[in-house]
Formats: structure tokens, C-alpha cells, sequence
């Protein structure tokens, strides 16, 4: 029977935006982190999957914030297998402010069980399923974001050459780095609006996100150049869902999907705010 793996971080300043809010790449690197640890703990480290030439591929992620998390802030995450079968495995994950008990951001990844030698999914071992599951304990989560196949007419595109930085040990863009894609990608099309970085400022306003889930389809390598997609979705109460398609051109494969719902946030308030009507009406 799987248990409980935690783990302290403490918030680097360059972990942070320029508001000293913990930028959501790094609160996936932390997760992704915790993954690899959990495993660890459980005696099945890096060497023991190289050995058998078996690794796990994330295939969807689903991340929700409940609060800013700030530079200087000391977290403790918390992560279990909340269930495995077949090829498929599900890691829970839960932050909290180290001796504060209100979860601040919480998440959930589908990993699937790879042969390295092949690039195939594979049958989970057993001896695995018995290690890892943690059945004791849930995970409640929102209703999942939509995931959109087709981009839509109006979307926003820019172009990204993947580079030395975004590639990790398994030769592909790390998880987390699509993140850093897509966001770079909405501030580029809040520029493109009429919103740009120096607007956002004076009108004392920042567009933070609540909640992402991104679907992972192939994996990008080095040098290839990607198409990112980005246009808005439906509005909600105080900010609206952004979805985002990342293809590769040379061989029209869709690399990942993905939908954020995002919230605007006043920077004199500290506080949720209503959309900005100009930024909400804003055709992009």
C-alpha cells in the first residue's frame, strides 16, 4: 500500500513574476518535483526505471489556486497515488503554507507507464500498484476545464522555437515548460489587444490564473519550431477561460491543448476584481 510523501519549498525571488507572485511554471516544476520524490520514497528512484527501461509520461494535468503564493513563502506539498490501473496512473497533489492547513493550490496528473525502448505505453507492474495506490485518501477537485480540438478563427498566434533550456532528461520539452509557452503566449495577445504589460500596471490590474488543465499529445524536441494558438472563451464572473493549441507546423502534429480560467486581481486591493469592460470586450 502507497502512503503519503511530503515535502518544503521554500519561494525563490526568481520564482516569482514582477508582482512577487509565484509564476505557475514553478508551481508545476514543484509538482512534477514531487512526482519524482514520491516515487523515490518508495524505492523505485531513477535508476531503477533506466535499469528496466521504463518511464511515466504525464498525459493530463489539472492545477487549481485558491490564493497567491508570495515570495518568502515557505509551502508544504503533499502528494499520493490516488489510483492505478492497466497503463494509467493518478498522482494527487496539495499545497499548503507550512503550518496552515488551508490548501492554497491543489492538482492532479495522469501518468502513463512507458517502455523507453519502444516509446510505447506498457502494463503497469503489479508490484508497482501495490507500492504505490493510496486509497485512504481523496482528492476533491472542480468540475474539469473544457478542452478544445479546433482553434477558433479569431485565435492569436505566435511562434516558438523550442531551445536547449526546455528539454530535460528524457530528450522532450519538460511538462512544466509548456507553461511558460502559454503564458508567454497570452501576455504577447493582451499586448496585441491593447493591453500590454505597462497598461496592466497603471490600471493596477493583473490577470492571475485560477485554474489550468492542459492535455499533453506528443512530445516537442529540440529545434522544432511551434505554432501556439490562444484565443478567449467564455467570460465568467470575474475573468474568462483562454484555450490554447500548440502545433508543429513541419508535420501538422498537435503537440498540447490546453484551457486556463483566468481572474483578474487588483494590485492596490490585493483582491479579486470584476473584469476590466474594456479588456473583457477586447476582440482577440
Amino acid at each position: 500500500m502507497g502512503a503519503l510523501h511530503k515535502q518544503s519549498f521554500l519561494v525563490r525571488f526568481d520564482e516569482c513574476d514582477a508582482q512577487g507572485y509565484l509564476r505557475s511554471i514553478s508551481l508545476f516544476r514543484y509538482l512534477q518535483e514531487m512526482a519524482i520524490r514520491g516515487s523515490d520514497a518508495l524505492g523505485y528512484d531513477q535508476a531503477w526505471y533506466k535499469t528496466r527501461q521504463r518511464l511515466w509520461v504525464a498525459s493530463d494535468t489539472q492545477v487549481e489556486s485558491f490564493s497567491p503564493i508570495l515570495y518568502g513563502d515557505e509551502l508544504e506539498i503533499t502528494t499520493w497515488v490516488g489510483s492505478a490501473q492497466k497503463i494509467r496512473g493518478v498522482r494527487n497533489y496539495e499545497v499548503r503554507r507550512q503550518g496552515d492547513d488551508t490548501i492554497i493550490a491543489q492538482g492532479q496528473t495522469s501518468w502513463i507507464f512507458i517502455d523507453s525502448s519502444t516509446g510505447r505505453p506498457t502494463a503497469i507492474p503489479p508490484e508497482l500498484i501495490n507500492a504505490f495506490v493510496y486509497p485512504s485518501k481523496q482528492l476533491t477537485s472542480s468540475e474539469a476545464l473544457p478542452i478544445l480540438s479546433a482553434a477558433s478563427a479569431n485565435a492569436f498566434t505566435v511562434e516558438k522555437k523550442v531551445d536547449w533550456l526546455d528539454i530535460d532528461q528524457a530528450l522532450h520539452v519538460n511538462n512544466a515548460a509548456y507553461i511558460g509557452y502559454i503564458e508567454t503566449a497570452q501576455m504577447q495577445t493582451l499586448a496585441a489587444g491593447g493591453w500590454p504589460f505597462t497598461r496592466l500596471l497603471q490600471e493596477k490590474s493583473w490577470l492571475v490564473p485560477q485554474r489550468y488543465r492542459l492535455e499533453y499529445k506528443l512530445p516537442a524536441e529540440l529545434g522544432d519550431i511551434l505554432s501556439i494558438s490562444v484565443w478567449k472563451g467564455n467570460s465568467t464572473s470575474n475573468g474568462y477561460l483562454c484555450h490554447y493549441i500548440i502545433t508543429r507546423p513541419r508535420d501538422n502534429a498537435t503537440i498540447l491543448r490546453a484551457t486556463v480560467q483566468y481572474q483578474w486581481f487588483s494590485l492596490e486591493k490585493q483582491q479579486q476584481i470584476t473584469d476590466p469592460v474594456e479588456a473583457n470586450s477586447t476582440n482577440w
